[in-house]
């Protein structure tokens, strides 16, 4: 499952909600973790509200956007090419 998230999103994020003891938070976290979002653990149902309104406050206001990167050496770090490579999240 976590090649076919890799592979599908494509340019797309995928933040992942678990909510009271059942989820599989090793897999939730890093299916987040290949999707470049995050993971939000809520433990107990009264909270949904509240972590739910977090969550998207941050989606909608992110800290940092338009982040570019410029390489010296025709893109390559330590002697490995990084120029096809997605910028990690900050």
């Amino acid at each position: 499952m976590f090649e076919d998230i890799a592979r599908q999103l494509g340019d797309q994020r995928l933040f992942t909600i678990g909510i009271g003891s059942a989820p599989n938070s090793y897999f939730m976290r890093k299916a987040a973790e290949l999707g470049r979002g995050s993971f939000t653990y809520i433990g107990d149902v009264s909270e949904v509200g509240e972590r739910m309104k977090e969550l998207l406050r941050k989606l909608e206001e992110p800290a940092v956007t338009d982040i570019a990167r410029a390489l010296a050496g025709r893109g390559r770090i330590n002697g490995r090419d990084v120029s096809g490579h997605r910028a990690r999240s900050l």
